[in-house]
């Protein structure tokens, strides 16, 4: 592994993650996870988009803030880790990675999930979805670092944490390393993957025939949120107003049910609590069960959600030759090996 010294999450470390197939990328690439698909990734790295900042979110947060005690909890499990650093293959430099920790030669992943989340790899392990999902980030760093097996730590402050050591399987190498190169040579040519209709946009361009319509909709409905939006600001505003004027006639009262006169009528009602029925559930159901509450859960519904949007995004415009920039969020096409250079890992052959 070639070790690249840079500081994870510095601006120079998003820029060299944004050159080469990345271990959080993999399972992307290959279509199984479930935060992004293959084509989103595609749009992001030729510019077509901008990517989520992750950083706002809090479970992402909490993560990065829980990771020394994390990694404390494994060194005092299994002996002492070097890290966080990130690597490049020898083979094949395209393939990057930031490592959370190594222990001996062993890459180590941290994770830290919901509580939901967490309970589930406690009670289902393997077959676990979020075991799955982070499976080829695994191999993805083994692959990277030459390491033999790796490690996948689920840490949590209030669960028992619980760590998965899991053998190189060339097979999955295999699968990971041909479908990042095949990725990244359609980014390279501005070829976009294969659109997942269950889950792409599909964003429309001018020389749709529909557009006209949509467009005339778009000014429409945005007038019509804009209303909305108002009207819903009014009313609060007028709500907050006769809580205030309640509020004030309220010392009056005393200790009366009803007051009533000069155009108004006061009464107090009483409401009992709710019942908190999940908190119930989780108390007198032992944690190992809990994974049985989704038996419960009602049919998925459906619904049509329509909001303003400024994105237009078009695909074919990096189709055309003349108008791919030679330098794309970050990627420089000249960076990459030339095309007489043969990129190859056992029986795989890439000219890039």
């Amino acid at each position: 592994m070639i070790k690249v010294e840079i500081p994870q999450g510095s601006p120079g470390w998003h820029r060299w993650r944004n050159k080469g197939a990345t271990a959080s990328n993999t399972a992307v690439i290959l279509g199984v996870s479930p935060h992004k698909s293959a084509l989103e990734l595609w749009r992001e790295l030729v510019g077509l988009c901008e990517p989520a900042d992750l950083s706002m979110i809090d479970q992402v947060r909490k993560g990065h803030l829980r990771e020394p005690l994390a990694t404390e909890w494994f060194a005092q499990q299994y002996g002492s880790v070097t890290g966080p650093c990130c690597g490049e293959s020898t083979l094949n430099p395209i393939m990057r990675a930031s490592f959370d920790a190594f222990y001996r030669e062993h890459p180590l992943e941290i994770k830290n999930l919901s509580d939901t989340n967490h309970l589930e790899v406690l009670n289902e392990r393997e077959e676990s979805s979020h075991y799955k999902l982070y499976f080829w980030q695994v191999h993805h760093q083994m692959y990277v670092s030459g390491a033999d097996r790796g490690y996948l730590l689920f840490w949590h402050p209030v669960h028992t944490p619980i760590c998965f050591e899991i053998k190189r399987s060339e097979e999955a190498i295999r699968k990971l390393l041909k479908a990042n190169l095949e990725f990244f040579e359609k980014v390279k040519k501005g070829i976009p993957p294969e659109f997942d209709f269950s889950r792409d946009t599909f964003f429309i361009n001018r020389s749709w025939e529909h557009y006209e319509k949509w467009r005339d909709a778009g000014k429409h409905i945005q007038t019509l949120l804009d209303m909305r939006s108002k009207i819903s600001n009014e009313l609060k505003n007028i709500n907050n107003q006769l809580d205030e004027r309640k509020a004030q006639l309220v010392p009056d009262i005393g200790n009366h049910y009803a007051v009533e006169g000069a155009g108004l009528r006061l009464c107090r009602s009483q409401r009992d609590g709710s019942i908190n029925w999940e908190a119930v559930a989780k108390t007198l159901i032992p944690e190992s069960e809990h994974h049985k509450f989704e038996e419960f859960r009602s049919q998925t519904s459906a619904s049509l959600r329509v909001s303003a949007s400024d994105k237009d995004i078009d695909d074919s415009s990096v189709l055309k030759p003349e108008q791919k920039p030679q330098v794309v969020a970050g990627i420089s096409f000249a960076g990459l090996p030339p095309p007489s250079v043969v990129v190859t890992s056992n029986d795989l052959t890439f000219d890039w």
